[in-house]
């Protein structure tokens, strides 16, 4: 970090002290106070869980056996996989488990992260101006010094009376977890924080999971083929569902050059905004009177191209020209990508995020060649979408 001013860099380890101060106090109540109330439930996994980037947020989040057996009678509506499988596949899922991101408040804790994510801009910008080909190596070592902070202020609350009899008498495990991200650095944290017997033994599950997923992958790819022969039927139509298409206005907020969803966290950098801007499509049909006729048909989506009668896509492209119009309208001088997501799955969702027109140009066609290169019914459909600046 040679390149950034010290008084910077003086001030991030400053507000990484504080951090880790807050961390120790605040979150260790909220644990021992989880503990107190779900001990009898089977609590099994406790912690804090961030977006991939550690500073963005920090929310509660733990997972019972009580829990997992609510979510997973939930999951068996569309599943093609056991009870049981599909209780194994959820086990390590914290967004799935109904316990996630409550509504514990972590206030002291989202004040200090705001610190550390102010002087993260300022190691930023001092890269940026200093012109270094290695900004985001070094900007990504920077976020690890968050890790490692979070990490080692969980590791001493491990060894808090309260906390450390739950660890000791049970299976639980005091983790630090997040979506999109490599189960080994989950895997070197619990080590870090609980021990290695504690990460054997997530290692192990997380290994079970894995083959639950590749076998629940063969026979969704099997099922789409049985759909794709005999498609299934239904009178819903795209226009039944046009009350929602009409009411849709997501409230978009322009601030420090990022462009983001209000009910999202701000980005750090523009590279993350489609993170933040993530629209998922069947939340978005909820309130529809047919919602639950179409969550019964997965959406009723066939794949792997769109077709006349295949509703979810093509809800989702009249998703996609109401919020092109919002764009364009609300900020008329940036350009923008819009993806389309659509799969049988949860995940179907549209998100968005800025660039110029140049790249748009070419991560469109990048995009195409892509899916062009996948054999057929390897995915879902993935369509990409440019707003252009107004000159």
């Amino acid at each position: 970090m040679k390149l950034v001013p010290l008084e910077i860099i003086t001030e991030f380890e400053s507000n990484l002290s504080k951090l880790k101060a807050i961390i120790l106090v605040e979150a260790s109540s909220v644990f021992k106070e989880v503990i107190s109330n779900f001990k009898n439930d089977g609590l099994y996994s406790l912690g804090l869980y961030h977006c991939g980037e550690y500073h963005r947020y920090l929310t509660l989040s733990f997972s019972t056996e009580k829990g997992l057996d609510q979510v997973t009678e939930q999951y068996m509506r569309h599943a093609l996989i056991t009870y049981e499988q599909q209780r194994v596949y959820l086990r390590w899922s914290p967004c799935d488990s109904p316990y996630h991101d409550t509504d514990y408040e972590l206030a002291d804790i989202e004040q200090a992260l705001d610190a550390v994510k102010l002087t993260l801009e300022k190691i930023y910008q001092a890269l940026c101006d200093a012109g270094t080909e290695e900004i985001y190596e070094l900007l990504h070592s920077a976020h690890q010094q968050v890790r490692h902070t979070i990490v080692s202020a969980m590791a001493e609350i491990a060894k808090h009376k309260t906390i450390a009899k739950w660890l000791e008498e049970t299976n639980g495990v005091l983790v630090l977890n997040a979506g999109d991200i490599d189960h080994n650095d989950v895997l070197n944290d619990i080590d870090k924080i609980n021990g290695k017997e504690k990460r054997q033994m997530v290692e192990a599950e997380f290994e079970m999971d894995y083959e639950v997923l590749k076998l629940n992958y063969l026979l969704m790819e099997k099922k789409r083929a049985e759909d794709e022969k005999c498609p299934p039927t239904t009178s819903l139509k795209v226009d039944d569902f046009d009350e929602q298409i009409e009411s849709f206005s997501p409230v978009i907020i322009h601030e420090d050059d990022c462009v983001y969803l209000k009910e999202s966290s701000k980005p750090v950098l523009q590279e993350h905004e489609s993170a933040s801007n993530r629209l998922v499509i069947m939340e978005l049909l909820k309130s529809s009177a047919h919602y639950d006729e179409l969550d019964e048909l997965s959406g009723h989506f066939t794949g792997p191209q769109f077709k006349e009668g295949d509703l979810l896509p093509a809800l989702g492209e009249r998703f996609v020209e109401k919020l092109k119009t919002i764009l364009s309208t609300s900020f008329p001088k940036i350009s923008f990508v819009i993806e389309l997501h659509v799969d049988r799955t949860s995940l179907c969702h549209i998100c968005f995020y800025q660039g110029d027109n140049t790249s748009l140009s070419e991560y469109y066609q990048s995009m195409k060649d892509f899916e062009e290169s996948l054999p057929s019914g390897s995915m879902g459909v993935l369509k990409s979408y440019v707003v252009s600046a107004i000159d």
